[in-house]
């Protein structure tokens, strides 16, 4: 199966080695994104998070500067990111829509969708046509490398180009949306508090920002684990039953699906306790966690299908987020008496677009 010779050729590509070598293209987008801010004034968060996102894949994964924090852009990418938000939002309406109805909406928008599509295709086949002809540089230790380079350790196959094409724009798409996702809905919670911001701060002055130094960073990732908790990117999948089972009381017969609802198993107070349903990353602490032996927390997925690029996008997240808050500070536009961020479901599970008003932290 193509999918299982992509996954095993990938998975050296999201070990500890490789991360470390992504590092330095992840604090390259870091730098871009603080340097795109004003030293006091409105950020739309939805924006910055999108493009830096875009960015960590595409310099870390293809060696490929997309230029979102320059002042001029390229024509070619703004094409790209337009259709990958089209696909997205079509991904949302279609699965909400009526029948009938949806089809008919579903056709009209597949033609739209369907020339954007095709040039995406085509600059991801430029990319990695450039690389495999030697036209572009190719002592590149990224993912595009790994791809092109290594074969199956099972069955001694190459990616076909074609297939190596479809990781680049699946990187893209989902590594993107998910990953914006989780930061937006972070960056919410941590400019309605303070204190927390106080913590993240001292954490990154002590441990500073190489590698080690954010993969230890336990603070800032209880904060992003609590937020994929509440409120997970992908808030639900599918399992299929292999024989006749029962299931919490139903009988589910082979071959059948059950969906596995994530937003809701991980808010569910018999697990996590009377207030599963409030924002508390202390609830993630080591020692607090035997507080909840029967926890439900896979944000991820789980099985040979899970995300691939877990570790990748909690590196990403954890360094981005401390880099925001120990520059600047956050200030939400919103009532005190709102407690959660306004979500959309966008193929993704994801704040509405947002701004917060940020002012420089004097040091």
């Amino acid at each position: 199966m193509l999918w299982g010779r992509a996954r095993r050729i990938l998975d050296p590509g999201f070990t500890q080695a490789a991360l470390r070598t992504y590092h330095q293209a992840m604090q390259s987008v870091a730098d871009d994104m603080l340097a795109s801010f004003p030293e006091h004034g409105r950020v739309d968060i939805h924006q910055l998070m999108t493009n830096a996102t875009l960015e960590v894949i595409a310099r870390a994964g293809f060696s490929r500067n997309l230029g979102l924090f320059s002042e001029s852009s390229d024509p070619q990418v703004t094409d790209l990111i337009d259709t990958l938000n089209g696909v997205l939002s079509w991904a949302s309406e279609s699965s909400n829509d009526i029948p009938g109805l949806g089809h008919v909406r579903g056709a009209i928008q597949r033609r739209r969708l369907e020339g954007g599509l095709q040039r995406a295709r085509q600059y991801v086949d430029q990319i990695v046509a450039d690389r495999a002809d030697g036209s572009e540089a190719s002592d590149n230790n990224d993912l595009l490398a790994l791809m092109l380079a290594a074969t199956d350790p099972e069955t001694g196959e190459a990616l076909p180009h074609e297939n190596i094409r479809d990781q680049v724009l699946t990187f893209l798409v989902a590594g993107h949306e998910t990953t914006a996702a989780l930061l937006e809905t972070t960056l919410w919670y941590l400019a309605r508090d303070r204190q927390l911001v106080a913590q993240i701060r001292a954490e990154a002055t002590e441990r500073g920002f190489g590698y080690d130094g954010v993969a230890g960073m336990r603070v800032t990732r209880r904060v992003l684990n609590e937020s994929l908790r509440l409120w997970p990117p992908v808030p639900g999948y599918f399992r299929v039953s292999r024989t006749d089972q029962q299931l919490g009381g139903y009988n589910i017969p082979a071959g059948h699906s059950v969906f596995v609802h994530v937003l809701a198993a991980q808010r569910d107070r018999q697990a996590w306790g009377p207030d599963a349903g409030t924002f508390d990353p202390g609830r993630l602490d080591a020692k607090e966690l035997r507080r909840y032996p029967d926890r439900f927390f896979v944000p991820f997925g789980t099985g040979p299908r899970s995300c691939i690029g877990r570790a990748f996008a909690m590196q990403e997240s954890a360094l981005l987020i401390s880099r925001i808050v120990s520059a600047y500070d956050l200030d939400l536009e919103v009532s005190a008496s709102v407690t959660d961020p306004d979500m959309l479901e966008r193929g993704t599970l994801r704040p509405t677009p947002y701004h917060c008003s940020v002012t420089a932290v004097r040091t």
